[in-house]
């Protein structure tokens, strides 16, 4: 699924311009120290998209680098996004507890493989997948991560 189809499948709406010029860009971030919780939509679901590779059982591990002073406010929103999500997709696939707690387990096994990393200069390399929300190319980055900002 391309970033585009899982925004439309988990958000119940097509992405916006902005959204797509993004997806598009096969950039993993913006270049914008601002918390805007409209770029940290598709951030996150392009943080999902990679965690779906073809062919494994397994959702593949993604790691979202955040400042540590926007952490608490990234779970919390992540949160917030969950429930969107959930909301959503329960109206798609109306049913009984079963059926609800069985949509909670497919959404949990995307989310529970995003992994929330403030301590980016920690890192001794460039790990295989990431995002990144919060950062300018003008902060002390990795190169590896100021070429991917869009």
């Amino acid at each position: 699924m391309t970033p585009a189809e899982v925004h439309a499948l988990f958000m119940g709406q097509e992405p916006n311009v902005a959204d797509i010029a993004f997806y598009d860009s096969g950039k993993l971030g913006f270049s914008d120290k601002t918390f805007n919780k409209d770029r940290l939509l598709p951030v996150t679901i392009l943080s999902i998209q990679k965690t779906m590779r073809s062919g494994l059982k397994t959702p593949s591990q993604v790691v979202i680098f955040v400042p540590p002073h926007y952490l608490n406010k990234v779970i919390a929103q992540l949160k917030d996004f969950s429930v969107i999500m959930y909301r959503h997709l329960m109206k798609k696939r109306p049913g009984d507890k079963e059926s609800r707690i069985a949509l909670a387990n497919i959404m949990a096994k995307y989310f529970r493989v995003l992994f929330i990393n403030p301590r980016l200069l920690q890192l001794p390399e460039e790990p295989p997948f990431w995002t990144c929300f919060g950062f300018s190319r003008e902060d002390v980055i990795p190169s590896w991560m100021r070429s991917r900002l869009l």
